[in-house]
């Protein structure tokens, strides 16, 4: 499988048409509304789980307060607690749907993954963009993790990327996966990590500064951490999933 993660903070043509791809704006700050932007325009759906409707409405303050109705989410999704009366106020005048889920015991993530992956008024959604955060609470950053995976284990055909504080993280799924980060890629900086945080995997690379060959990693064992892009497609090779991540040369969340 192929993955162009640069692709995705590169803005598209308001005549491109974009379909089966939904964002999710979790409950985290937005600051570089430029990046956000183009990532915008890579949707077709546009979900905001609970009080991330509060990050992207506090987006467009001061002089940009007028471009607010230009970005309108397709839903709000969660138990609403964190949902502020006056953002609520604001999107339900714009006609945007705010679909309460108590289920208390699955997060806004997971109400926002079912909501998207089973809404009929939509075609079906074959890849999602999360924006969230790695940092803050430990539980709340395996949490995320964990709900990746999970989504991606019930349906297995599911793109999912993950643009969290200054990094872009996806599930390289068991087998040969390229990677497309051409070097000259002003967004990333060569550091890249493999992870294999949902179980032990042996793997194979190419096009990294220190490549293995069947090589037996797992949490407790050897972990790839830290190593370099030094060419323009890496491949890599696994018997298991395995996360893998990039740094993005300027965080978008911070």
């Amino acid at each position: 499988m192929d993955h162009t993660p640069g692709v995705l903070l590169e803005p598209v043509s308001v005549d491109s048409k974009i379909e089966n791809r939904c964002l999710v704006i979790l409950n985290q700050p937005l600051q570089q509304r430029d990046t956000f932007e183009a990532i915008w325009t890579h949707a077709s759906t546009w979900i905001c789980a609970d009080g991330g409707a509060n990050r992207l409405h506090d987006l467009f303050e001061g002089a940009c307060q007028g471009r607010r109705s230009d970005f309108l989410p397709t839903a709000i999704v969660g138990d609403l607690d964190s949902l502020r009366q006056d953002v609520r106020q604001f999107y339900a005048t714009k006609g945007v749907q705010i679909h309460e889920d108590a289920d208390q015991y699955s997060t806004d993530l997971a109400k926002c993954m079912r909501f998207a992956l089973s809404s009929p008024w939509q075609s079906p959604t074959e890849e999602v963009i999360l924006l969230g955060s790695l940092s803050g609470r430990l539980d709340h950053a395996i949490g995320l993790l964990h709900e990746m995976m999970r989504e991606a284990m019930r349906t297995p055909e599911l793109r999912i990327w993950l643009f969290s504080d200054i990094s872009i993280s996806f599930i390289l799924k068991a087998g040969v996966n390229r990677i497309l980060l051409p070097q000259n890629h002003i967004c990333f900086t060569p550091n890249v990590g493999i992870l294999p945080l949902y179980g032990p995997a042996k793997i194979s690379t190419r096009g990294l500064e220190w490549n293995v060959t069947g090589w037996e990693t797992s949490m407790g064992g050897q972990v790839s951490t830290s190593n370099h892009v030094v060419e323009d497609s890496i491949t890599v090779d696994s018997d298991a999933c395995v996360l893998f991540t990039i740094e993005r040369r300027d965080g978008m969340m911070r």
